[in-house]
C-alpha cells in the first residue's frame, strides 16, 4: 500500500523574484508473503510456514522532501525511512530486521555572470544510519554524518563549445559502529573518519550540426582506499548520421568506492582473531572498483516505428563482493546487447518490446 501526495506552491514575495516551494510525500507499508514449507524448509524457517510475514515492513517506511526556491537560491529537505524484516537462508530465525534511515539538508546557490559564464556553489550534510537486528543471534549498528561542498563553473564563450569545470569535497564523520553476537559484548568495528576530494572537467564541442563531440576526465582522492589519485573519463561521439539514424559511441570509466564498513573494519577481515568465524576469510576492501565500458548506441525513427539497438563491452577490476565481509575479489568482463522496438498505433497508444542478451 502507498500514498503518494506532492503539492506545488508559489509565493509571490516581490515584483522581481518568487518564492516556489515543493512538497512530495510517500508513505509505504509493506505486506509480507509465506515464503516457507512446512516439509521442505529447513529448521527454524519451516516453523513460520502459513504464515504471511517474510519481508513486512516494521514500521510504515517513508520518504518525504521538501524544496523552496528563491532566486539564484534553492534549498532542500530530506527525510527516508525503509524497515523491514529481511529474508533470511542461512537456517537461522527469519525475522531479522532492517532498518536504513538518511535525513539531509542541502543548500544550492547558482549564478549567471553573463550569458557566457555561471556558477554553482552547494553544501549539503546528512545523518545516516542502518540497524540489523537477527533475533536472539546478533545486531550491526551503523552511523555516520557526511558532509558534502562543490562548487563549479560553466562557460559558453568559446564558439561551439559547453564547458564545465568544478571541485567537490566530502568529509565522513563516522560515528561508533558495532557488532554485537551471541556470548560476546560489543565489539568495536570501526571509529575513524575519512575524507575526499574531487575535481572534474568537461567539454561537449558541436563540430558541425551533425556531430557533437564529448570529453571529459575527472581526478579523486579519498582516504577510504590506498591509492593516491583515482582517474575516471569519457569520451564520446554523437553523430546525427541522417534525419532518421541517430548513433552514439562512447568509452567511460568510473570508479566505486568501498563503504567504510568495507574498508575500515577492525574486527572483521583475513587474520582477525575475534572476528565471527564467517568474517575471517578474507581481507578487507582498500581499492576502489573501476569500471570501463565501451558502447555503441543507435536509434532509427521512421514513420511510425522506432528502434534501438545498444552494443557493449565492459570490464571490471577490484570487484568488491556483496557480502560481508566485503573484499576486493578480482576482474571481470562482459559483453551485452540491447533492443527495443516502440510502434505508434495511433497518437494515443503505441506498442513496445525489449529484448537483451548479455554473457
Amino acid at each position: 500500500l502507498t500514498l503518494f501526495v506532492r503539492n506545488t506552491t508559489v509565493y509571490p514575495l516581490n515584483f522581481r523574484k518568487t518564492l516556489k516551494i515543493y512538497v512530495s510525500a510517500t508513505i509505504e507499508e509493506r505486506n509480507g508473503f509465506d515464503a516457507w514449507s512446512a516439509k521442505q524448509s529447513v529448521q527454524p524457517l519451516n516453523g513460520t510456514a502459513g504464515q504471511d510475514s517474510t519481508g513486512e515492513s516494521v514500521d510504515p517506511n517513508h520518504f518525504v522532501v521538501i524544496q523552496a526556491e528563491y532566486g539564484e537560491l534553492t534549498a532542500q529537505i530530506t527525510s527516508h525511512q525503509a524497515a523491514s524484516v529481511e529474508l533470511r537462508l542461512e537456517g537461522v530465525n527469519p525475522g531479522s530486521e532492517l532498518i536504513d534511515q538518511t535525513h539531509g539538508v542541502m543548500l544550492k546557490h547558482e549564478h549567471d555572470f553573463n550569458s557566457d559564464m555561471s556558477s554553482i556553489l552547494s553544501v549539503s550534510t546528512a545523518y545516516k544510519k542502518q540497524n540489523r537486528t537477527a533475533s536472539e543471534i546478533a545486531w550491526l549498528f551503523l552511523s555516520q554524518y557526511d558532509w558534502n561542498a562543490e562548487m563549479g563553473l560553466k562557460y559558453t564563450g568559446i564558439q561551439s563549445h559547453l564547458i564545465q569545470a568544478g571541485v567537490q569535497f566530502v568529509y565522513e564523520d563516522n560515528l561508533h559502529s558495532f557488532f554485537h553476537d551471541v556470548g560476546e559484548n560489543k565489539q568495536l568495528l570501526y571509529d575513524e573518519d575519512t575524507h575526499g576530494l574531487g575535481f572534474y572537467i568537461d567539454d561537449h564541442y558541436s563540430y558541425n550540426e551533425k556531430l557533437t563531440l564529448i570529453g571529459g576526465v575527472r581526478v579523486d582522492h579519498n582516504t577510504l582506499v590506498d591509492k593516491d589519485k583515482l582517474y575516471g573519463g569519457r569520451i564520446a561521439g554523437v553523430l546525427q548520421a541522417t534525419d532518421i539514424w541517430t548513433s552514439k559511441l562512447l568509452y567511460n570509466r568510473t570508479n566505486r568506492l568501498p563503504s567504510p564498513m568495507s574498508s575500515l573494519n577492525q574486527l572483521w577481515g583475513f587474520n582477525k582473531p575475534n572476528a565471527p568465524v564467517w568474517a575471517t576469510g578474507s581481507p578487507n576492501a582498500k581499492k576502489a572498483e573501476q569500471l570501463a565500458t565501451i558502447k555503441w548506441g543507435n536509434s532509427l525513427s521512421l514513420e511510425k516505428v522506432h528502434l534501438f539497438l545498444n552494443l557493449y563491452h565492459q570490464e571490471l577490476k577490484d570487484f568488491i563482493t556483496w557480502g560481508s565481509p566485503h573484499s576486493n575479489v578480482g576482474d571481470f568482463e562482459g559483453n551485452g546487447l540491447e533492443f527495443s522496438l516502440i510502434y505508434q498505433l495511433s497518437d494515443e497508444v503505441s506498442l513496445w518490446g525489449n529484448a537483451a542478451y548479455n554473457n
